[in-house]
């Protein structure tokens, strides 16, 4: 088995079996993937505290037959604050939850590693925004990734949200879970 080390930020978390889970990651130099951390769930896992959203990680992975297995990590930088307010979270989530559906595995991009790193540095340091200019924040994050990958919204649809809205459930694969929490 060989092993790569990379850093990462986690997207989405399923349970594995009784004690892991599978982390969906997207990491500076392989995209999105998709990987197993075994017996994260108990109270003894050294894995449990780094693998947490908010959060750059270096992870290493043994290549497995069927998903690749996280077998370390560290943090690398936390973005706390996003979890001391509650429309950041959200927005934090809805990138997370945005940037999983509208990439493929394998597909690493600089450009958007860097846009997502980015968005959670601003929403991180922007302690105490109102909700509506993170709203507004959120929807130049959505313009720039749909920019990066290719789907380009017209002037006229970037400046109306309903118009950018519709634009973006266009190119979904499924409505977005977060969505529902905002107002």
């Amino acid at each position: 088995m060989s092993a790569t080390a990379t850093h990462g930020i986690i997207l989405s978390t399923a349970d594995w079996g009784q004690a892991g889970q599978l982390f969906t990651i997207y990491s500076r130099q392989l995209g999105k993937i998709r990987a197993v951390a075994r017996g994260v769930k108990k109270i003894t896992s050294k894995l449990s505290g780094h693998l947490q959203p908010f959060l750059i990680i270096e992870f290493e992975l043994a290549h497995g037959r069927g998903f690749e297995h996280i077998t370390g990590v560290s943090t690398v930088k936390s973005f706390s604050r996003i979890s001391q307010q509650y429309e950041a979270i959200l927005s934090a989530l809805f990138a997370m939850e945005l940037l999983d559906q509208l990439t493929d595995l394998g597909q690493a991009d600089e450009q958007l590693w860097e846009l997502l790193v980015d968005y959670f540095l601003f929403l991180d340091t922007q302690a105490g925004t109102s909700a509506e200019e993170l709203k507004i924040y959120r929807r130049k994050f959505v313009i720039k990734l749909l920019t990066v990958l290719g789907y380009q919204p017209p002037e006229t649809v970037a400046k109306d949200p309903k118009q950018l809205s519709y634009f973006l459930r266009d190119h979904l694969r499924q409505p977005l879970k977060i969505s529902q929490y905002f107002r």
